[in-house]
């Protein structure tokens, strides 16, 4: 089995490898942990071009992939809907009250009818952002939806 993790990497390639965040840690982990995972590492030169999709869709054709795990609501749209994989997303937005609210409302609808697994960061940031996805597009979450939280307790 396949695991792919789409990795964002806050340098260009050549570089030396500097961790960006919590997200990245944790992605890091699950990749050293288990030997079913196949990172795609996305710099920030193709981020810039607009390349993301396209290189993670390449390697979940070259790559076979059977699982995508994903934490950045930009690749669920074209990855999980064309190629219909088993997903797990990691919503690790923060408790703004901004026009992301909008698009991850679409995209929790999209998970939910594709039946991916979906993780917040915490019970709190889960009613935050449940409760402001209601007011702004009237959509209520499934509670089934959710599998659990991925505390951040896990940094050394």
């Amino acid at each position: 089995m396949t695991i792919l993790v789409p990795v964002k990497r806050g340098n260009s390639r050549g570089e030396k490898k500097v961790l960006s965040g919590g997200i990245e840690r944790f992605t890091d982990l699950i990749y050293e942990n288990n030997k079913d995972i196949s990172l795609c590492e996305i710099f920030i030169d193709d981020r810039e071009a607009g390349n993301s999709s396209h290189i993670i869709e390449k390697e979940i054709i070259s790559k076979k992939a059977d699982m995508l795990l994903l934490n950045e609501l930009n690749h669920f749209y074209v990855n999980v809907i064309k190629y219909n994989i088993p997903t797990i997303f990691i919503v690790h937005e923060g408790l703004t009250r901004s026009l992301s609210i909008l698009r991850l409302s679409e995209v929790i609808k999209i998970a939910e009818k594709q039946n991916a697994h979906i993780y917040f960061v915490s019970r709190n940031q889960y009613n935050y952002l449940k409760n402001n996805i209601k007011r702004v597009s009237n959509y209520e979450m499934s509670v089934n939806s959710v599998k659990g939280f991925v505390a951040p307790a896990f940094c050394d």
